[in-house]
């Protein structure tokens, strides 16, 4: 869907009259391309795989994060310094003329309140440098597996610093988002997990992830597929999922026909699922990516057993799912029908939870598997009228975060994301003074597409995503307001 301000307030007289009210003028993102043809409308595309070009990266526990990023961001122009003060010394005047499209501070070693001053200096200087679009990544440590209580506070503070400058940057098309390691520093030698976020973040793949904490374990460098991860293998190549099958509900349009879309092109084979209604339409779409269709009501108490049963007759097994069928049916609590609670919460909630459970006990998920799951800004924030969809998108986050531990055990991950404001049929049917609140509402002022969810859809879903388990990363460009 166009956004008519947002082309309005480019154009040569609507940008003059929107700085003299002070009216917001939204960034021409630089997204990663995933259609062929021309960037859709108000939009900058990158190329096919693009990480961005000059990265400055500041670090006093270089020694491994420096070697993973020359060898796994060869293409780029990086620059490193071994601490925030030392970039402002007279060795580094060189710097002052530099511009970078991305910039990655090492937090770890941040142990006290007073150390947390190590980041006013880095970005006070080096902000300006920062090209539109640009991304800023910082490094950080779970707080809640440190024992020291200044550790863990100074590292808990990060959180609060991305999400601010975020917001503060925002308007430029910058993302800001952190890692945080459930490792100590002095396991830094053992940082590979760090290659799939990093090249995710520092790519343009992540236009509309801003403001987020994605918890990065490494813990699981033990599993059986990443004793094939090498930082050679890890590498962003133009088919990551060659060979691997998934299967995405919910695939006949909007949000889940991108994903399939995505995911095809990463090189998997594509089950696609919709219901019978929808049959033509998902025809259609599996067409050009030459997926295979799947009528089944996810609804319907034996729609598990279908799915199986079609998986074991055409692929064996699959290595992605990727849970998005899901409806809404908005209704004040007080005058919603029972009816309308349980087909809400049996088709977003129940149904991942059936399928799920009948695809482990057949053993139809492939070791090294991963899962996807749609939920929703709304599942976080709550919305007027959305008390049955809101439930059955906080349930959708509960059956990640409680199954996570166990599903690592069995070397498959499970995560989520959660869209907010993305444009789409259902949102363009929204009123327009309420879809243009929605759109600005987020940091970028602007809403999110269907290829923003899956792009992130499928980083999760890489191979070399092994590390990250139980996240759930909100594709919203910081909105709380969302479908």
């Amino acid at each position: 869907m166009t956004d008519g301000y947002q082309q309005f307030s480019h154009s040569f007289l609507g940008n003059k009259i929107c700085k003299l009210f002070g009216l917001p003028i939204p960034a021409k993102l630089k997204r990663l391309a995933l259609h062929s043809g021309q960037p859709s409308s108000g939009q900058s595309e990158a190329e096919p795989n693009e990480q961005v070009n000059n990265i400055l990266v500041s670090t006093s526990l270089n020694s491994a994060l420096v070697a993973l990023i020359q060898d796994n961001f060869a293409s780029s122009e990086v620059t490193f310094s071994q601490s925030a003060e030392s970039v402002l010394s007279t060795d580094n005047w060189v710097l002052k003329d530099l511009i970078f499209d991305g910039l990655v501070f090492d937090a770890r070693d941040i142990k006290s309140a007073e150390q947390l001053e190590s980041l006013y200096h880095f970005f006070n200087q080096h902000l300006s440098r920062l090209t539109a679009s640009g991304k800023i990544v910082l490094l950080g440590l779970n707080p809640e597996q440190l024992t020291n209580c200044q550790h863990a506070t100074a590292q808990y503070s990060l959180q609060g610093f991305i999400k601010s400058l975020a917001k503060e940057v925002g308007r430029k098309g910058i993302t800001v988002n952190l890692l945080m390691l459930e490792n100590s520093p002095a396991q830094d030698e053992n940082l590979v997990g760090l290659v799939s976020p990093l090249q995710f973040f520092l790519s343009y793949a992540s236009a509309y992830v801003n403001g987020q904490v994605l918890k990065v374990n490494n813990a699981t460098i033990e599993l059986e597929s990443s004793a094939q991860v090498t930082p050679q293998s890890t590498a962003q190549v133009a088919k990551p999922l060659q060979g691997k099958v998934a299967l995405v509900t919910g695939a006949a349009q909007g949000i889940g026909a991108a994903i399939a879309e995505k995911l095809a092109a990463d090189g998997a084979q594509v089950i696609g699922l919709d219901i019978a209604p929808m049959e033509q339409v998902l025809k259609q779409s599996l067409a050009k990516i030459n997926g295979l269709p799947l009528l089944v009501d996810v609804s319907k108490a034996d729609a598990a057993e279908q799915i199986s049963a079609f998986i074991k007759a055409e692929v064996s097994q699959v290595d992605i799912v990727v849970h998005n069928a899901g409806i809404t049916r908005d209704k004040m609590l007080k005058t919603m029908p029972l009816g309308l609670w349980k087909q809400v919460l049996n088709i977003n909630l129940s149904s991942i939870e059936r399928i799920n459970a009948q695809l482990f006990n057949e053993q139809l998920i492939n070791s090294g598997g991963r899962i996807v799951c749609l939920s929703s800004i709304s599942g976080i924030a709550g919305n007027v009228g959305q008390t049955n969809y809101a439930t059955s998108k906080a349930g959708v986050i509960g059956l990640v975060q409680s199954t996570a531990k166990t599903l690592g055990e069995q070397n498959i991950t499970i995560n989520g994301v959660a869209p907010g404001f993305i444009e789409t049929k259902m949102t363009g049917k929204i009123p327009f003074l309420t879809r243009q609140i929605g759109r600005r509402m987020s940091s970028l002022s602007q809403g999110g597409t269907p290829d923003d969810v899956a792009q992130t859809i499928a980083f999760l879903a890489a191979p070399q995503s092994f590390a990250i388990n139980g996240n759930v990363l909100r594709v919203c460009g910081q909105n709380m307001l969302g479908a």
